[in-house]
């Protein structure tokens, strides 16, 4: 794990969001489990800090708490899931692959088999036009 966790700053003093948003790079980086001296250090914030704010994101369900160590919580994987790309990057990619594939089947005689390997696969394409998040 790296040994201190960097977050944006202005000029002025660390904010409440800029040390949680730390904690949970931190949580993230160490892999498992991590206790509050572990998480302090690697913020650079104090205990007593690094405690109250895990104590915070372990109320909404951002960070679990089992003894003495944290882990990344449930809530953000939901918020995770929840995540997607631009929608433009879709319709900008489309044109691309799909000539990328032509160009595929003309040189090694190859295509996409029934389950649907090609462009409308990868960017989520049905029958009827419906799209979805990806593969």
């Amino acid at each position: 794990m790296d040994t201190a966790v960097r977050t944006r700053t202005t000029g002025r003093g660390r904010g409440v969001l800029e040390g949680a948003f730390a904690l949970l790079e931190a949580l993230r980086q160490h892999g498992d489990e991590a206790g509050v001296t572990e998480l302090a250090v690697a913020c650079g914030v104090p205990k007593s800090t690094a405690h109250r704010l895990l104590e915070q994101l372990v109320a909404l369900g951002a960070v679990e708490r089992r003894g003495l160590r944290y882990r990344l919580g449930a809530q953000l994987y939901r918020l995770g899931q929840a995540w997607q790309p631009h929608p433009g990057l879709r319709v900008a990619g489309r044109l691309p692959l799909h000539r990328l594939e032509g160009r595929h089947r003309r040189q090694c005689g190859a295509g996409g088999d029934a389950r649907g390997t090609g462009p409308d696969r990868l960017f989520g394409a049905r029958p009827g036009g419906a799209t979805r998040a990806g593969p």
